[in-house]
C-alpha cells in the first residue's frame, strides 16, 4: 500500500517501511529483542491507525447511549497496551 508514494511496511497500516527501520534501529540499540522490536511496532501502529480514526470513533460515540467511550479513551487503552519489556520498567 502506498500513501503519499510511501510504502506502507508489510503487516502494518500507518507505519511506513522507512519509519519501521528506524524506530527498529533505535530499539535494537536499546536493548530490544527482534520479537520485542516486532510487539512494539505493532502496538505503536495500532495507536496511529486509532489516531487516524479518531473523528470516526467520536462520531459513534454520540449515536450510542450507553458505553459511551471517547476515542481518547480508546488511543489511551491502547497505547497502555503497547508492551514494553520488564527490563526497561523503573520500579521505585
Amino acid at each position: 500500500m502506498k500513501i503519499m508514494s510511501k510504502t506502507i511496511f508489510l503487516g502494518f497500516n500507518q507505519m511506513t517501511t522507512e519509519e519501521v527501520a528506524i524506530w527498529a534501529k533505535m530499539l535494537q540499540k536499546d536493548g530490544f529483542t527482534s520479537q520485542e522490536i516486532i510487539a512494539y511496532l505493532e502496538g505503536i501502529d495500532n495507536c496511529l491507525t486509532i489516531q487516524a480514526s479518531m473523528s470516526i470513533l467520536n462520531s459513534h460515540r454520540g449515536k450510542i447511549k450507553r458505553n459511551r467511550i471517547t476515542a481518547k479513551e480508546v488511543l489511551y487503552q491502547a497505547a497502555t497496551n503497547v508492551p514494553i519489556p520488564e527490563r526497561f520498567i523503573e520500579n521505585d
